[in-house]
């Protein structure tokens, strides 16, 4: 035994704090918290597509094809239910020009940029929210001039 050594009700000598091991017991741990050692993952891939003078966005082109297969099997299930897919169409139809326009209309009105043209066909600045009540005020208006 080592004289000074503190031992444990066993005889085993006692490890100090900072010779222990284990979970939440190594070095950035005690009194100063924990260490956060931030990381990144790379990717090596433009999250663009360019076709000839139209840039595309990988984000975009997913959205755009969630809403065809999302039209596509509501279609399919009216089908099945013996109804006709054409209203669907016409309401997803509504739904994508609201929420293009809604989304542009309130991002420009956002940044005082609603009377500037070229603002309008730029490549950048969507509002959610405004998508959302453009989309909807459009299929209201639809379903309520279609059942009246």
């Amino acid at each position: 035994m080592i004289p000074g050594r503190r031992t444990s009700s066993s005889g085993r000598p006692r490890l100090a704090r900072s010779e222990r091991s284990g979970p939440g017991t190594g070095p950035g741990y005690g009194a100063t918290g924990v260490t956060a050692v931030p990381s990144v993952i790379r990717i090596g891939i433009d999250p663009t597509v360019e076709i000839g003078p139209i840039t595309l966005a990988w984000h975009g082109l997913m959205i755009a094809v969630g809403i065809v297969v999302g039209a596509l099997a509501a279609a399919s299930d009216a089908r099945r239910r013996g109804l006709p897919p054409e209203r669907l169409y016409a309401v997803g139809l509504i739904l994508v020009v609201g929420a293009l326009v809604g989304g542009r209309a309130f991002y420009l009105v956002e940044h005082g940029r609603l009377d500037d043209l070229g603002a309008w066909f730029g490549s950048v600045g969507f509002t959610f929210y405004g998508g959302f009540i453009a989309a909807a005020l459009g299929i209201a208006y639809y379903v309520r001039g279609a059942s009246g």
